[in-house]
This record gives structure tokens, sequence and C-alpha cells, in this order.
């Protein structure tokens, strides 16, 4: 068979489990590391294009620095358990999810999709 792929991820946004909404920021899973790259000014300057056109969630990226990428790869994260202690960021909102309705949610498409273990 094909070798599989590295699967990576980059920080966006969550809470801190109390009231905090933590911005370009990895939520700490089993030690997982992370690292960056400092962009040069071409590349702010295209970023920064990049997301002025992305103007439904400007208000919630404006806050993400331009300067920098980071990534990690991404854990083999155990989709049966809520991300972290507390309140899920967006259960401070009426969003209509709970942390309860996503593991019901995702049980159901673990089992959907044939996975007995968690991906």
């Amino acid at each position: 068979g094909m070798p599989v792929p590295l699967i990576m991820e980059f920080p966006t946004y969550h809470g801190d489990g109390i009231s905090e909404r933590m911005v370009f920021d990895f939520i700490p899973y089993n030690n997982s590391s992370a690292w960056g790259v400092e962009l040069n000014q071409h590349e702010i300057t295209l970023k920064r294009a990049m997301v002025d056109c992305f103007k439904t969630q400007l208000n919630t990226i404006s806050s993400f620095p331009l300067e920098k990428e980071s990534f990690r790869l991404a854990p083999q994260y155990d989709f049966s358990s809520s991300p972290h202690q507390g309140v899920l960021l967006y259960e401070f909102y009426d969003w209509g999810m709970s942390v309860k309705d996503w593991l019901v949610l995702s049980t159901g498409a673990r089992r959907l999709m044939g996975l007995e273990q968690n991906i």
C-alpha cells in the first residue's frame, strides 16, 4: 500500500476552560511539541492580503499574529473525551453545541466509519 501521510495542524483559537479565549495557541496534548516559522516581509504582506479576504471571520482572526506560522504533528486524538478540562469555548455561546453533544456525535461518526479505536 501507499505510505500514510503525516497529518499536520496549526493553531487557531480555543478556550482555556474558564473564560479566556486563547489565540494562536495549541491545546496541550500528551507533550506534543510545535515549531514555528518566522515570515519575511513579503510573506507577511501576502498573509495580510489573505486574511483581509476572509471578511466573515475578520473579527476573529484579526488577533492572530501575522509574522509567524506554527505547526505540529497532529496527535492521535481521543475523540471520546473532552479536549481539555472545564468549559469549552463554544459552550460560552448559544451555538447549540455542548461537549456532551460533541462526544455523542464523534462516537457515532467513528462507529459509522468502522473506527473502533481513536484516530
